[in-house]
């Protein structure tokens, strides 16, 4: 069978200096490998001067190489101009244009792409939105929350990028229902919007009772002890401080409670001083940023998995969670109430710490069935994801050749 060439576009991809940056597009183009695409990536990555090396997300940046190469996947890293800001977004979509175009031309002329597949609206989509006018070839966004959930109502500038993106492009994809009614709530789409799940590494995230006393020996938590798990940025939208203020209204109720905290964000500092100064070192373990293929021990080391995000297209870490058979209390936003249901979990307003703590209480007084959590999403894989995305390519280019 033909290999479809496909060049893919995205600033959120692993590199060196962080693993888990975009791990989930990793995953998507991983998998669509394994199925017969023949893929590129092009992950732009924002231009470090010198004189900003003292600080260490800018020096990051610059340790990323120009080009490598992560499970069989090419990836170049080209340069572009990035301003701080809620205007970084619409500058970027011309900056990033033009800093990856020597790239570009590079890749259209070794691979001769016959698609363009972008992931998020602004900048990448709208990038891809001049590459298709400059190469004359067919575009594919995917639109992941964030970009249609809270970017475009940053100015009118982004969300006249968004609007020309959802228009314009020849197949727009979304990875919930719920992403795909706000986008058509923006603008009216070329073609009608497709829904592609992200899928889950079922083999990597399961339950292992191992890894569960190891885990919960590394942090001096008994066995009979209940454990809540946050996966995730620390940042106010996805509501870590609910989640601690609701944990410190628990604790009297709940003294065997314990809470891990796996991530790092602007919260991690501020969470660190509560901890401190309130003397629950013991009971909240705040273990930073971990490794992708480490997530599943953490998860293993729970008893519930909660995520009281405030905005979400639909979180890999949710199925992540319930592929490791956790019941997941989280926030009725996004895609989430897609997966979550009554048999696996708990759905809860976003912002509220009351509810936050009842929908907890909830979750400690009933017997969740690991098995049949894990069941409810056997068909989020990466294989089906891959599957339904190369349907997506053929019929694209059916059209496009039409």
């Amino acid at each position: 069978m033909r290999k479809i060439r496909v060049l893919i576009l995205s600033h959120m991809y692993p590199n060196k200096m962080n693993y888990n940056f975009g791990v989930f597009i990793h995953n998507h183009v991983k998998y669509l490998l394994k199925a017969g695409v023949s893929a590129r990536v092009v992950c732009p990555v924002p231009y470090a001067p010198g004189v900003m090396q003292y600080k260490s997300k800018w020096k990051r940046y610059y340790q990323i190489p120009a080009c490598d190469v992560i499970d069989r996947v090419h990836i170049d890293y080209p340069r572009y101009i990035c301003f701080p800001g809620k205007l970084s977004r619409t500058v970027s979509c011309y900056t990033m244009y033009y800093g990856i175009l020597k790239t570009l031309n590079s890749a259209i002329e070794k691979d001769k792409p016959e698609i363009l597949h972008m992931h998020t609206a602004t900048p990448d989509g709208y990038v891809g939105f001049l590459l298709r006018k400059k190469y004359n070839l067919p575009l594919v966004c995917s639109l992941r929350g964030s970009d249609i959930n809270i970017y475009p109502y940053h100015d009118k500038l982004t969300m006249f990028f968004t609007k020309k993106v959802i228009s314009e492009t020849d197949k727009i994809v979304c990875v919930s229902h719920a992403l795909k009614t706000a986008a058509e709530s923006i603008a009216n789409p070329k073609y009608p919007i497709s829904v592609v799940y992200n899928g889950c590494d079922m083999k990597t995230f399961n339950f292992n009772q191992e890894i569960r006393i190891e885990y919960r020996e590394k942090l001096g938590i008994l066995m009979d002890q209940k454990v809540i798990v946050f996966v995730g940025a620390l940042n106010k939208i996805k509501g870590v401080i609910e989640l601690i203020n609701a944990f410190m209204r628990l604790l009297p109720e709940y003294p065997g409670l314990h809470l891990i905290l796996v991530g790092d964000g602007e919260e991690f500092l501020t969470i660190k001083k509560i901890i401190s100064s309130d003397s629950l070192h013991k009971k909240i373990h705040l273990v930073g940023r971990q490794p992708h293929n480490e997530i599943s021990n953490w998860l293993n080391a729970a008893d519930i998995f909660v995520l009281p995000t405030h905005y979400e297209g639909l979180p890999n870490v949710v199925l992540e969670a319930m592929a490791c058979g956790l019941p997941v209390i989280a926030t009725r936003v996004g895609g989430i109430p897609e997966v979550v249901t009554e048999d696996t979990g708990v759905l809860i307003p976003p912002k509220s710490t009351e509810s936050l703590v009842k929908g907890i209480e909830r979750m400690l007084t009933k017997n969740w069935d690991r098995n049949v959590i894990r069941r409810h999403i056997e068909s989020f894989t990466w294989e089906e994801n891959a599957q339904k995305t190369i349907k997506i390519y053929k019929n694209v280019l059916s059209k496009w050749r039409n």
